[in-house]
């Protein structure tokens, strides 16, 4: 059973679309710009603020306009059922 949302660490996020145990889907979270790490720490600080303790179908989508590139993080913010 994973630990959700350990005080101090990154909540679970994962590249799955579901889960083995009942959950609430509360909606999107998503960052854009800037490193991975930074990224995922944005994409916990939201989900976090919408009560979620979880991320699933974690996806990064990078494009290259010109000179400059973008990252973008995003997944769907959830919270599991007692």
């Amino acid at each position: 059973m994973p630990i959700f949302g350990k005080k101090g660490e990154l909540m679970f996020m994962a590249t799955v679309e579901s889960v083995p145990w009942p959950h609430d889907v509360l909606g999107l979270v998503i960052s854009t710009g800037g490193q991975p790490n930074q990224l995922l720490r944005e994409l916990d600080k939201q989900a976090r603020a919408m009560g979620a303790d979880g991320v699933l179908g974690l996806r990064f989508f990078s494009a290259n306009a010109g000179v400059a590139e973008s990252t973008t993080a995003y997944g769907t913010a959830i919270r599991r059922q007692p």
